[in-house]
């Protein structure tokens, strides 16, 4: 179940609520069968058991806040894929129908502010915790803010230009793709939430 925490410039970020993790597909574009998986490892004798089967995946879900690691060989060995993003077709990968086992793992965070270089939080990263950034470096392509914090993003340096505030209220905010918000990051603000 999801709930819309906010809207930032007509995108809305999303909040899951209960279940988190994975859910797996039979079919491209998150079709057919399914089984959703927590952080663990998950090997050839579960998957087998379970919707879609051994060798039977073709798409994935995947929350914000975690990683499925995709074996093509039972006991988490041979060939692996890593996703951190919703996948819908895993033939773009060479990975479609090929998993007997497979690893749930949730991305580390440390409670501060987090930027990532690449989208799907993945690639260079870098944490700040609170205070002010007059002069921010680097790509902000996927970015973590943890409950109970919020901040404020500035095109220019020095806190000038257009600036985007996002405010973590009730739960952790996850942004997997950042640039889909704002262009451009120069400087930037952090700060603890006040009741």
């Amino acid at each position: 179940m999801k709930k819309i925490l906010g809207i930032i410039a007509g995108i809305a970020m999303l909040q899951t609520t209960g279940y988190a993790g994975v859910t797996v597909y039979q079919h491209v574009n998150y079709e057919g069968t399914s089984t959703k998986y927590g952080v663990g490892g998950h090997n050839f004798s579960e998957i087998r058991r379970k919707a879609p089967g051994d060798d039977a995946i073709s798409s994935v879900r995947v929350d914000p806040g975690y990683r499925i690691i995709l074996y093509w060989d039972p006991n988490f060995s041979g060939r692996s894929l890593a996703l951190t993003k919703n996948t819908p077709n895993l033939l773009n990968y060479g990975a479609n129908d090929q998993t007997s086992s497979l690893r749930v793992e949730k991305i580390p965070v440390d409670g501060n502010f987090k930027r990532w270089e690449n989208v799907g939080y993945v690639g260079k990263s870098a944490t700040w915790k609170v205070g002010e950034y007059a002069n921010a470096t680097g790509n902000f392509a996927s970015v973590f803010i943890p409950k109970g914090y919020s901040v404020t993003l500035f095109s220019g340096a020095n806190f000038s230009g257009n600036a985007i505030a996002i405010y973590a209220q009730d739960s952790d905010v996850w942004i997997e793709n950042l640039s889909s918000i704002c262009h451009s990051v120069k400087s930037f603000v952090i700060e603890k939430n006040t009741e």
